[in-house]
């Protein structure tokens, strides 16, 4: 297959980089030589830009919805179905039993054929002596004791990881992002665009978004907006970085 494509749309084998790149340059979790590709790429190519701005929109309407979804009464329905279910024990009492494969659909059930009883084998001292002396015989015995034991054991001792079916919503809800700085970049007539991840480099938290063409805006938390702020206007290849 060939790497060939029209102008202005990128080849197979950059394109298939671009998309094992692209989740972590989102998440800004990129070493500074991938995200310098990627944000070449978008440079370059107005699809991948545009695809780029529609996962990072996607990404923001979701949190937001998810920050408006009433959690706290699903919730307490989930808490009460929970209490309504029945156990396991009684649910293997009511369990319906299957057909049987050999009756025939709107036949009357008839008497069951009569069955002599099985008789069971006597277990005197010495049967026991001979059962336990069998490899299989012992080993199946330990493992009913064994899980008769895990049983009772479990009854008395919930597991500690279930101790989330009392918590409260605040606790189960994630924790909110922090604040994020928004600081619009104007690149110098003639500058390349390659050179803008030099601003990321050390700062896992901080991202480029490329909005339009020539037209950069850097994403920093809210505590490193100062410092980001004055990297930018020192970059060389920056004509103009203003923050709100």
């Amino acid at each position: 297959m060939t790497d060939d494509a029209p102008p202005g749309l990128p080849g197979e084998d950059e394109a298939r980089r671009f998309a094992d790149l692209l989740p972590d340059y989102l998440s800004g979790a990129l070493p500074p030589a991938d995200a310098a590709w990627v944000v070449a790429h978008v440079a370059r190519h107005p699809a991948s830009a545009q695809e780029v701005r529609w996962l990072r929109q996607m990404r923001a309407e979701l949190r937001d919805e998810a920050a408006r979804e009433p959690l706290q009464a699903g919730l307490e329905q989930l808490r009460a179905r929970m209490r309504q279910a029945p156990s396991g024990a009684a649910a293997a009492q009511t369990a319906v039993r299957p057909a049987d494969p050999g009756r025939v659909p709107g036949a009357e059930a008839g008497p069951a054929p009569a069955v002599a009883p099985r008789a069971r084998p006597s277990r005197t001292r010495a049967g026991w002596a001979l059962w336990f002396a069998q490899p299989a015989g012992a080993l199946a015995t330990l493992v009913i004791v064994a899980q008769a034991g895990w049983i009772a054991w479990r009854d008395t001792h919930p597991p500690a990881d279930l101790a989330w079916r009392g918590a409260g919503v605040e606790a189960l809800q994630e924790a909110p992002p922090p604040a994020t700085v928004r600081i619009a970049l104007r690149l110098r007539a003639g500058a390349q665009a390659e050179t803008l991840p030099a601003l990321l480099a050390g700062h896992p938290g901080h991202r480029l978004v490329l909005e339009a063409p020539g037209r950069w805006v850097l994403e920093v938390p809210a505590a490193d907006a100062v410092a980001a702020l004055q990297a930018a206007r020192a970059h060389p290849a920056v004509l103009q970085a203003e923050a709100p």
